[in-house]
């Protein structure tokens, strides 16, 4: 995201527009609990689901809404947001934030809390050499000039469409790599199997390695 969103009218704290998530869940059977290795850093895509018991969950983690904001505060260099679609418990790293809705859009937050500005501001803030994490304080601190609502939907649209764009050409790209591959191996043949019986050389035989 841009640095533009900060331009405009005067700057407020993030905590001025969005507060910590104090949230309760029912006692379901079943319950989605959200770690930190099943999301895709930078873009925040839940990879998988984890379904646990209730009395699996342990002591150190939270529920949350599906009107919240999940932000992990450990290692703020992996960009790691979270919009989830449905309510659930997360690790206590994570910091589900709750967005004034009549101030401050979900989906802006979010791409707010992925902008270069904000992760740089993490980073700085960040404490703990081994396991460096940014406290509640610092990430409710950040400072920010707040569009309106209309604006706000407008920037979350054009950023929608042009993620849309990048995934699109990641998967082309992915699926040339892999028509590339199977060519090779239609005019080559497997090379570990070697079913056109080529001759085998070392590859001192052909080549050097040049450690320049």
């Amino acid at each position: 995201m841009s640095n533009d969103y900060q331009c405009g009218a005067e700057r407020i704290r993030l905590g001025d527009v969005a507060q910590v998530e104090k949230y309760s869940m029912s006692n379901d059977d079943r319950v989605w609990l959200l770690n930190l290795d099943s999301v895709e850093k930078n873009t925040g895509r839940v990879i998988d689901k984890h379904y646990v018991s209730p009395s699996d969950l342990g002591t150190s983690t939270l529920a949350f809404s599906n009107r919240a904001v999940l932000y992990s505060k450990l290692r703020p260099n992996l960009n790691t947001v979270v919009l989830p679609d449905t309510n659930g418990y997360a690790t206590t790293e994570m910091l589900p934030l709750l967005p004034d809705s009549e101030k401050l859009s979900r989906q802006y937050l979010a791409y707010l809390l992925r902008s270069k500005t904000f992760v740089t501001y993490a980073v700085k803030s960040t404490a703990g050499a081994k396991m460096p994490r940014v406290n509640k304080k610092d990430v409710l601190d950040f400072q920010l000039s707040l569009p309106s609502l209309v604006v706000q939907d407008r920037r979350v649209q054009k950023l929608s469409a042009i993620e849309k764009q990048i995934d699109l050409c990641r998967s082309i790209s992915a699926r040339l790599d892999e028509l590339v591959k199977s060519r090779f191996i239609e005019m080559f043949g497997d090379l570990e199997k070697n079913p056109n019986n080529w001759p085998v050389r070392h590859f001192s035989d052909f080549a050097v390695i040049d450690t320049h």
